[in-house]
């Protein structure tokens, strides 16, 4: 299940070459590091208090959520 404006976003893509990335920052290039916004929002919603460091929420639990 993808929330509609995932898929708004997916659709506006212009077409690329196999292995071009999907996300990118605005000129295009790679994301090298995660957003800090991405670390600001896990911190404020808690969601890694009190979890073992195997557990914990990172911006590549999002590619294994996807992938799921």
């Amino acid at each position: 299940y993808l929330e509609p404006e995932i898929i708004t976003l997916l659709e506006r893509r212009v077409p690329g070459r196999t292995g071009d990335f999907v996300f990118t920052k605005k000129d295009g290039s790679l994301l090298k590091e995660p957003p800090k916004s991405f670390k600001t929002a896990v911190d404020k919603l808690g969601f890694n208090k009190d979890r073992g460091s195997r557990d914990r929420i990172t911006f590549h639990s999002l590619r294994h959520t996807a992938a799921t």
